[in-house]
């Protein structure tokens, strides 16, 4: 057996030493535990980290949004790099995560399109559906990876559960109407 030795948090570095390679295994899965409740306030019942059920969990009126909401509805295949959330203007957060992008919103539209969705911990969540997602997607096409635009964009066109008329009425309330109408003559063409 290889010789341990125990870090003790707080104090001079190493002491002691043990010989057991499952301590130093414990000993860093129960600092992870304390890292991750320092964070939430809370650890799963099996020890599991739900990052987007936590990160909803603190921040309340936060919607996951852009390719976020993609991945947690399945509608993709590429594991987000940053947790993509939407909030209303009016909503201030502080000690903000760095692997969150946040996208501030009129109050009057923060909610349009924000359904219940689960993780893969089965956790409910809140994201906004793919009709605002391909909204914000043509809202902000020059700050979104081209493949991922036009994969969605095309994907929605031939889903049988795409609702073209739910996708103009929030254009319209969001004031994109012409852009997303051109978007899709294009797509469907």
């Amino acid at each position: 057996m290889e010789r341990c030795q125990e870090y003790r948090p707080g104090g001079a570095g190493f002491r002691g030493s043990v010989e057991s390679e499952v301590f130093v295994s414990t000993r860093k899965v129960q600092k992870m535990r304390q890292i991750m409740t320092a964070w939430t306030g809370m650890c799963s019942k099996q020890g599991d980290y739900d990052e987007y059920y936590f990160f909803q969990h603190k921040f309340k009126k936060t919607v996951f949004s852009y390719e976020t909401a993609l991945y947690l509805q399945g509608l993709t295949d590429k594991i987000p790099q940053l947790i993509e959330a939407s909030v209303p203007y009016s909503y201030k957060i502080n000690n903000l995560p760095n692997n969150v992008k946040l996208y501030y919103v009129k109050s009057d539209i923060s909610d349009m399109g924000a359904i219940e969705v689960k993780t893969i911990y089965q956790n409910k969540v809140r994201a906004y559906n793919i009709e605002r997602i391909i909204c914000d997607f043509v809202q902000n096409k020059n700050n979104i990876d081209p493949e991922v635009y036009v994969k969605t964009i095309r994907g929605y066109a031939s889903s049988k559960n795409s609702d073209i008329n739910k996708l103009f009425i929030y254009a319209k309330k969001m004031g994109i109407i012409e852009k997303v109408r051109t978007t899709m003559e294009v797509i469907y063409e």
